[in-house]
């Protein structure tokens, strides 16, 4: 399997800065589409049918054919599919459906200290200024969870709350992604691991489309350019530039 060039840590961070920026955008593009008609579930898979229609001829155009994973590797593959795709875009669009935006983006920022707790877990070691930051951002993470929350009354807006908690997990999903897609980048170009990754998440994104709202309602077609939008530069795009420069 082709493997792409490597990368400097500076292209990596303005990689990295480039994703941050996109998918926070993704926000509020996912929840605009959702509120004029799209469900979640449908919106996630349209959103990946897109991305499938790009990846998988970009695949065979740049690497001379599909180049499937062995077989040996088929598991991982299916299960980051399913964790960094179908499992996190339920959690995270459930999520931004019952909570705001700016809670939204908040937690997810949260991401890298997952992956710290979880790398500390398996064995990790980490410098004493790293976890002065993951104290730090898991207080912010709290104040987010549960003040964001408060009403002015006194009480809680148990929804907002909901969906704040949904978004931690998809934080967790995406912890589980990440690591499972840095041991088959060993093998695979990002290019060939994100084309298959988004066939297996289609894969099982497609029964909880089909049990959302039988038949699909008519989307208005600002929606369909906001799920073309979301697959062409926050999932293609950004998942071209994400795994190199994690990996970096």
């Amino acid at each position: 399997m082709s493997e792409l060039r490597p990368i400097g840590k500076g292209e990596a961070y303005a990689k990295i800065s480039f994703v941050a920026c996109m998918w926070g955008f993704s926000f509020v593009v996912s929840k605009f589409a959702m509120q004029a008609g799209f469900g979640e579930f449908t919106l996630a898979f349209v959103r990946y049918v897109f991305v499938c229609l790009v990846m998988m001829p970009l695949l065979r155009i740049r690497e001379g054919g599909w180049n499937p994973p062995a077989k040996k590797d088929w598991p991982a593959v299916i299960l980051s599919g399913v964790m960094g795709i179908s499992l996190y875009f339920m959690f995270e669009y459930l999520g931004v459906m019952r909570t705001t935006v700016a809670n939204a983006s908040l937690v997810l920022a949260a991401i890298p200290v997952f992956s710290i707790l979880w790398g500390a877990i398996r064995g990790r070691h980490y410098r004493a200024a790293c976890w002065l930051g993951v104290a730090v951002s898991m207080v912010g993470v709290f104040c987010v969870v549960y003040f964001g929350a408060a009403q002015d009354n006194g009480g809680f807006d148990t929804t907002v709350l909901i969906g704040n908690l949904l978004l931690l997990g998809a934080c967790v999903c995406w912890v589980v992604y990440i690591e499972i897609s840095n041991r088959l980048l060993r093998r695979y170009s990002s290019l060939n691991l994100t084309a298959w990754q988004g066939v297996a998440g289609l894969a099982a994104l497609l029964p909880m489309a089909l049990l959302e709202i039988p038949p699909w309602p008519p989307v208005p077609p600002r929606c369909s350019a906001s799920a073309l939008f979301l697959a062409l530069f926050c999932s293609s795009l950004c998942f071209f530039c994400y795994a190199p420069a994690i990996s970096a």
